[in-house]
């Protein structure tokens, strides 16, 4: 880790403060000469000042933007730092911070304005109690200042059990809360007073623009005699504050996910001509409207190629693109895979109030192959049962109905239409398909319900309660099943599934398999759910339960498992590849009224 890493690529908020050294008061001393700011001038002489704050650098970062640390040494004003989750992820991490900038948390007074730079990953996304007594104290000392404000990398106001709601109370009715992380701009106004959340500069997103909250810039600040102003500054131009709220949010998501753009296609029986449906929902509050046009395919020739609409809130739109081929019809199933896909040119998003308002709005080409799977065709979660179930079924479609059978048979247009849950009482196979006025029908999709019988619980005398057992690998896995063969380089037995106590802390490439025994109060049926950052399988006497595998972030994933009362075994295997390690597990009898329970030290055993 060399220093222009740590000053640039490892940075997600820091300030230049312009002004003079004599209003200046640090409120933390100097260790062993090192200060998480630079040593550079202030320079403005007025009673207000302004100071810049930038966002998010690290993580997925483009080439180009900000690349080298080096930048900061030419600048003529003081810059601060503070650290985030790729900067002090572990102890290691953090002696080296510590070492080139003295703290990870502190203050510092300017013109009787007050600076809290926070460590938001003091104990991984919680403010500790050390901490806490620091800023508590800085908040008695500093009780009359003319404003306040809280920097820190992660929104902790947002996350459960963060310990920042102690420092929140704290504050006066006089302060400001910016934080980064989510590489997606929002701003709020939470007990009164701005909260913010700031977008890009330079780390990863899809920079779908502005009104999406997801662009790249620097936030200016102007501190005023009663109150600060806030502008965002781009390449394009200056943005308001207010550019996406967090009540822009539910826009936002319905934005989003109408121009998921999820398609499903039709076809004759001879495969010679189809059908490409897409429907497009509004989940949104206002009016969503929508223009595409359809590239010419060499291949393809098309019933209508241009669409200009409007969807009102809590509605859809389908949109539908009949297709025939110029020429004679592929003559097997392998030349399929080769017609090139259909191209949109799309415009989609919410018209602003006013003309000097960016629009809420998103713009692109989607391809869309034209023997894609039923994608919109979906069953019911669970697939096992213990007397009987009654199973659901999605797919609705403007002038498509879902046909399906429970004997084995493939669907068609004299089988049943699915309108209601369906009863099972025994192992069944459902197939289902979308069917047309016209004929023209979609692939069959289809799931297995099994009946089943409670695994039996074990007998096994002179277990040790509260612990488990764990074997711990090494490698840069990709999958759980990547372990599969190797030896591992040690075990032990722990109380916990804290993978960051048990892993090298330099060292985040690795893999751990857990085992042991759980203790369940009742005989029924239980959904277990595995959280984890990056891949986990859990498994029950030797069932796999829940497969959250491969490298994500923090992911949750369920299954379920008929078990009787008492203890069963389990192995709970998980790899890792980034640090940021998340897992736990909990679960839950299905139709009971108690909440998940974490599986936690008091219903564990071990050999």
């Amino acid at each position: 880790m060399n220093v222009y890493r740590v000053v640039f690529v490892f940075l997600f908020i820091s300030c230049f403060l312009n002004a003079q050294e004599a209003y200046f008061k640090a409120g933390i001393e100097n260790v062993d000469g090192n200060v998480p700011w630079t040593a550079k001038a202030f320079n403005n002489a007025t009673g207000n000042f302004k100071f810049a704050i930038i966002s998010d650098r690290t993580f997925g970062h483009r080439p180009g933007v900000f690349g080298k640390g080096s930048i900061v040494n030419p600048l003529k004003m003081r810059y601060f730092y503070l650290p985030g989750n790729h900067d002090v992820t572990n102890p290691v991490m953090t002696k080296e911070w510590e070492k080139r900038y003295g703290h990870t948390y502190y203050h510092f007074l300017y013109k009787d304005v007050l600076f809290l730079v926070l460590n938001s990953m003091d104990t991984f996304s919680e403010i500790g109690d050390e901490q806490y007594s620091y800023f508590k104290n800085v908040l008695e000392q500093y009780s009359h200042v003319r404003w306040t404000f809280v920097m820190m990398h992660h929104p902790l106001w947002n996350y459960r059990n963060s310990g920042f709601e102690r420092i929140e109370s704290l504050l006066n009715d006089r302060y400001t809360v910016v934080a980064g992380h989510r590489h997606r701009y929002s701003q709020e106004t939470r007990k009164g007073n701005n909260y913010i959340v700031l977008g890009t500069t330079g780390g990863s997103g899809r920079l779908r623009g502005p009104r999406m909250g997801e662009f790249d810039h620097i936030t200016w600040v102007t501190m005023k005699d009663d109150e600060p102003s806030f502008t965002n500054l781009t390449l394009e131009g200056v943005l308001k504050p207010d550019i996406a709220t967090k009540d822009d949010y539910k826009n936002i998501k319905a934005l989003s996910n109408a121009a998921a753009f999820k398609s499903i296609s039709f076809r004759n029986k001879d495969q010679s001509r189809g059908e490409l449906v897409f429907p497009i929902y509004n989940s949104g509050s206002d009016t969503l409207y929508f223009n595409g046009q359809l590239f010419d395919h060499s291949e393809l020739t098309y019933g209508k190629n241009a669409w200009n609409l409007t969807i009102p809130p809590q509605s859809n739109r389908s949109i539908q693109i009949p297709w025939d081929y110029r020429e004679s019809a592929p003559n097997d199933s392998d030349n399929k895979v080769s017609i090139a896909p259909i191209k949109l040119f799309y415009k989609i998003g919410y018209k602003p109030m006013t003309d000097l308002e960016l629009p809420l709005a998103l713009e692109g080409v989607k391809d869309f192959e034209i023997f894609s799977p039923s994608n919109l065709i979906s069953f019911s979660e669970r697939a096992v049962f213990l007397d009987n179930m009654k199973f659901e079924m999605k797919g609705a479609l403007a002038n498509a109905k879902l046909h399906y059978t429970l004997d084995g048979t493939e669907p068609n247009m004299d089988s049943k239409v699915y309108k209601d849950s369906i009863f099972l009482d025994h192992t069944t196979t459902v197939k289902a398909k979308l069917i047309l006025a016209d004929g023209m029908e979609t692939e069959v999709v289809q799931k297995t319900f099994k009946k089943t019988a409670l695994l039996k619980s074990l007998n096994i005398k002179g277990l040790s309660k509260g612990w488990v057992h764990y074997d711990f690998y090494e490698g840069a896995f990709n999958k759980v099943g990547d372990m599969n063969g190797l030896e591992a380089i040690r075990s032990g037995k722990v109380r916990n599934f804290n993978v960051t106590e048990i892993r090298d802390p330099v060292k985040n490439k690795f893999g751990v398999i857990y085992m042991g025994f759980i203790n369940v109060p009742k005989s029924g049926m239980y959904c277990f759910r595995s959280t984890s950052n990056d891949g986990s399988i859990l498994s029950i006497d030797t069932i796999q339960v829940v497969d959250n595998d491969g490298i994500h972030g923090k992911v949750t994933k369920k299954g379920f498992v008929a078990l009787e009362k008492g203890l069963h075994s389990f192995t709970l295997k998980f790899i890792g590849k980034r640090f940021e390690e998340v897992l736990s597990w909990d679960f839950k009898l299905l139709n009971d009224d108690h909440e998940f329970q974490e599986v936690k030290s008091d219903i564990i055993y071990s050999y």
